[in-house]
């Protein structure tokens, strides 16, 4: 499971089969966050309790859920890691 955080960019599902982009904006949990869902033309709207699939749910997104990208979901198998970790300067 890769752990969502605020800024990461999400792949947000509707009717059409091309997913949009999405930043998240709020993490409600680690299965639910709030998102900022950008249009094919920048204009944006709020999508509010999406449901964030990650690849142990075993199904694709349905209109209405996001997911990660695909070199997002590499970079994590390749970490080894289940969650990507930030570094925090002090």
């Amino acid at each position: 499971m890769i752990k969502p955080t605020i800024g990461r960019i999400v792949w947000f599902r509707t009717e059409d089969p091309e997913p949009l982009a999405a930043i998240v904006c709020k993490v409600n949990d680690d299965e639910t966050i709030n998102l900022a869902v950008f249009g094919d033309t920048g204009a944006f709207s709020q999508a509010h309790n999406v449901v964030l699939v990650q690849d142990e749910d075993k199904r694709n997104p349905v209109a209405g859920e996001c997911e990660w990208m695909p070199y997002q979901k590499t970079q994590a198998a390749k970490a080894g890691a289940p969650a990507f970790k930030v570094p925090v300067k002090k």
